[in-house]
């Protein structure tokens, strides 16, 4: 699904950085349970693109 490999200056390792809103479920939420969707918004509208160890948004070039 296109997941990108990013570096964490804070945790000194390659991650693959979280993502945010996924709106296929966003819609199905929508569909049959519209306060489950909205939740589910609000919840996930701020997560995307932090590393999955330090939840930091501290993307570096790796040392050499």
């Amino acid at each position: 699904m296109g997941d990108k490999i990013k570096y964490c200056g804070n945790c000194k390792q390659f991650v693959t950085a979280t993502t945010g809103i996924r709106w296929g479920i966003f819609i199905l939420l929508l569909l049959i349970f519209a306060p489950a969707a909205l939740i589910y918004l609000i919840v996930k509208a701020g997560t995307g693109g932090r590393c999955p160890i330090c939840n930091s948004k501290n993307w570096s070039v790796p040392e050499k």
